[in-house]
């Protein structure tokens, strides 16, 4: 069910995708890859409460999910809960802390919204060590610039 799945969401029919990755999901529901599928085509959709709690309960039988804990992470963003995110970053960065991507979205929560500059500047930093022509390295040399004379 999950390669059906699979295949319809590439032809674009998440309709049938989301038919096939629940059938999927409804079988296996400890699997992984059947929760991660079907949670981020019903975030896609709008459906972003299912599809939180759907990874919540694969984290209580994977709770070193790398995938599991960056997606909260985005979606929680999307939904204002802030703390929460920063916390599913941090788990993420404790499983890979070479992930740059999670680095740069856990330094724009703290610079963004939980007022914590120093956090986010060594995030960013970090960001730009591990991925120096990232696709966004100008503005995030640009924040850490802004940081440094901010915090000095």
């Amino acid at each position: 069910y999950n390669n059906l799945g699979l295949i319809f969401f590439r032809m674009d029919m998440p309709d049938s995708a989301l038919y096939y990755y629940r059938q999927a999901y409804q079988l296996e529901p400890d699997s992984a890859s059947a929760a991660l599928n079907l949670a981020v085509l019903l975030n896609k959709k709008g459906n972003s409460e299912e599809a939180i709690g759907i990874v919540e309960r694969l984290l209580e039988t994977d709770p070193d999910n790398f995938l599991a804990h960056y997606n909260l992470g985005n979606w929680l963003t999307s939904l204002h809960r802030y703390p929460e995110t920063a916390a599913h970053y941090s788990k993420t960065l404790q499983i890979n802390p070479e992930h740059a991507n999670a680095h740069l979205n856990l330094g724009l929560l703290y610079l963004k919204y939980l007022n914590r500059p120093r956090l986010a500047l060594e995030h960013l930093e970090r960001t730009l060590i591990l991925e120096p022509e990232h696709p966004q390295a100008l503005s995030i040399r640009q924040a850490v610039d802004y940081l440094k004379s901010r915090l000095n």
